[in-house]
């Protein structure tokens, strides 16, 4: 599977590991925000915080940094790298690692 921001794949790996373990903030904001998702079905859903960029001024570094909780100097001045060493990739400097629960 593969996630796309701004017109940009983020993330792709096998389906159910992106899905139980996203590495891009994105995919765990979309993932969290489904009704179908993670949450409790009484909890409000996640929001993603911002807007989606204009897709003719993307900015260099990553397109999801103004709206990451987790975006640094590093992710706003150069592309982020893409592939780890399992062969799924994730474009971001700071990827989760975490399952979701």
């Amino acid at each position: 599977v593969a996630v796309m921001y701004a017109g940009l794949i983020v993330e792709q790996g096998p389906t159910e590991r992106v899905l139980q373990t996203p590495r891009h903030p994105y995919s765990r904001g979309l993932l969290e925000s489904s009704p179908e998702g993670p949450a409790p079905p009484d909890r409000r859903l996640r929001q993603i915080r911002g807007a989606a960029p204009a897709l003719v001024e993307r900015p260099e570094g990553c397109v999801f940094a103004p709206r990451c909780p987790r975006a640094d100097e590093a992710c706003v001045q150069r592309p982020q790298p893409s592939e780890d060493a399992s062969g799924r990739s994730a474009a971001c400097w700071h990827p989760l690692s975490e399952a979701l629960t």
